[in-house]
């Protein structure tokens, strides 16, 4: 249906996004995980630029879909935070495409040729993945969260292998080889 209105948000919107991403995480993951402070602190983050990289969707007044862009890398590699509900695809579509959009122009601008985009989903999410599909999107990394309470006495830190040295990460040096590890 084409009754949607998009818009980008502000900080007044945090409540509102704060509930439709505590409704979807009931949805995926059984139970509300998103607090108005984070929300807040993601609206108000100095490099946000929300007027060009937030958009909400409405259906009437119900907010449906919401999306957030940002760029840490400078260059080609773009993320994402998209959610929407079930029965609101269209919706979470034209969020979607105007964050593909507004992703390319930021990585032009970025001296980039063109735009790799990332967006993390949970396993099963309330976004359509076949329409994502469709759009060319495709799986490149799964992770696995994982969680279990910890005991000082039962749980004490294993002794490491012989030959191995476990020591903080201090410096620059330290930090690149971490990042390549990642990478």
């Amino acid at each position: 249906r084409m009754s949607y209105r998009l818009r980008p948000a502000s900080l007044a919107d945090a409540p509102a996004v704060t509930g439709l991403l505590n409704e979807v995480d009931r949805i995926e993951i059984g139970r509300p995980e998103t607090d108005l402070h984070t929300v807040e602190a993601d609206l108000k983050h100095p490099e946000a630029d929300v007027e060009r990289n937030s958009w909400l969707a409405f259906d009437g007044d119900r907010l449906v879909a919401y999306g957030l862009l940002w760029d840490e890398s400078g260059g080609e590699r773009v993320d994402v935070d998209h959610y929407v509900l079930p029965d609101e695809q269209e919706a979470g579509l034209l969020v979607l495409a105007a964050m593909e959009e507004r992703a390319l122009e930021k990585a032009r601008e970025n001296g980039a040729g063109r735009a790799v985009v990332h967006l993390h989903l949970n396993v099963a999410p309330t976004l359509d993945t076949a329409l994502i599909r469709a759009r060319g999107w495709s799986v490149v990394r799964r992770y696995h969260v994982l969680r279990r309470a910890l005991d000082r006495t039962a749980d004490r830190t294993p002794s490491p292998p012989p030959g191995t040295r476990l020591r903080s990460c201090a410096d620059e040096a330290d930090r690149v080889r971490v990042h390549g590890l990642y990478q």
